[in-house]
């Protein structure tokens, strides 16, 4: 977590400039939560716990749950929802109904080093502070998906990573958004209110497009995109951003790099 600003600018420009660039409209019909689920699974079992969250509890699960390495009545799990403030006041009411307990949970995303993340550093990370529920190392060791309590905060968490003197850094990605209305949103505008309203390292107004570098830590929810079986994880530039800075304004892209999903 301690790269200089200089190194992490230089990095933003080679990852904008890396792997595959997809161009996704901006259109969210849900968003994505993530509940840390405990209960006896060796009881219960996850085919038994999936059953009740979706049927029982009327929710949306997607992909396979998240283990927890030190806590094996621990998982983390992803839900489709349009309403997640609705969704988790609903479930704390009926989940112990159950025999299940739940949790909100963020999720933050550190990037490696040089040598990207070994098998081992998901249990490490997990070790350093009990809020944490689960570390998900995306493909060729670059990311790790932290998922943990509210209270846990980024700050507190860089700091453990810290005294862990592990090799990692606030992982920010690259995306650019275009308007397709006629005449075009005004870019402007967001470039002026995006710093309010996103974890950024860098905005820039292109021409025809608008160029965020965007820290992915602490964040309640992610949007759902999907287009010919294509299935990515965002954050909320619509509702956190577009939508609050020029409302009812619609006919957006979305162009950014796939680097790897959980629960996918």
């Amino acid at each position: 977590m301690n790269r200089t600003l200089s190194s992490l600018a230089g990095a933003a420009v080679l990852l904008f400039g890396s792997g595959d660039r997809e161009t996704l409209p901006l259109e969210p019909k849900d968003r994505l939560l993530f509940l840390g689920v405990q209960c006896d699974y060796a009881t219960l079992g996850i085919e038994e716990v999936t059953r009740i969250l979706s049927e029982d509890l009327g929710l949306k699960p997607v992909g396979e749950s998240l283990r927890s390495a030190s806590n094996v009545e621990r998982r983390v799990w992803a839900l489709r929802c349009a309403d997640p403030e609705g969704t988790c006041k609903e479930l704390k009411r009926t989940a112990k109904k159950s025999g299940l307990t739940v949790e909100r949970l963020l999720v933050s995303v550190a990037g490696s080093g040089r040598e990207g993340f070994g098998s081992s550093a998901a249990r490490v990370v997990e070790g350093l502070d009990e809020r944490i529920w689960s570390g998900w190392i995306g493909p060729k060791g670059g990311q790790m998906w932290i998922f943990h309590e509210a209270k846990l905060t980024a700050k507190l968490l860089e700091k453990s990573m810290n005294g862990a003197k592990l090799d990692a850094s606030w992982h920010h990605q690259a995306f650019a958004l275009s308007s397709l209305s006629t005449p075009a949103a005004d870019l402007a505008a967001l470039e002026a209110a995006a710093a309010g309203k996103l974890d950024l390292m860098s905005v820039t107004k292109a021409e025809a497009a608008l160029e965020l570098d965007v820290y992915l830590r602490s964040l309640d929810v992610l949007v759902v995109l999907e287009q010919e079986g294509r299935t990515r994880f965002v954050p909320d530039f619509h509702g956190k951003l577009i939508e609050p800075t020029l409302p009812g304004s619609t006919g957006w892209n979305l162009t950014f790099s796939n680097e790897g999903y959980p629960f996918l």
